[in-house]
């Protein structure tokens, strides 16, 4: 799990998740707020190279989040803000 990116930052809760995986792996990615609770869980599939997808949780309320994704045993965290 590398080259893992978030963009726009900051967003309005839609942004696009990039990251590449050396091989296929089942994953999850979680967003958590300050206070560490999950107010977003997805899992996905990521296959062996480059990655991508989008997030639209506009329902998310403004702030600082941390979005975690889980790969192959790996485990990655950036922070998120939204406005």
């Amino acid at each position: 799990l590398s080259n893992y990116l978030i963009y726009p930052v900051p967003n309005n809760g839609s942004f696009y998740i990039q990251y590449q995986l050396k091989q296929n792996a089942e994953g999850q990615i979680i967003i958590r707020d300050l206070a560490g609770k999950e107010v977003f869980v997805t899992n996905e599939t990521g296959y062996s190279g480059n990655n991508s997808l989008v997030i639209e949780q506009n329902k998310i309320s403004n702030g600082l989040y941390f979005v975690e994704l889980n790969f192959g045993g790996q485990s990655v965290t950036r922070k998120l803000i939204v406005q």
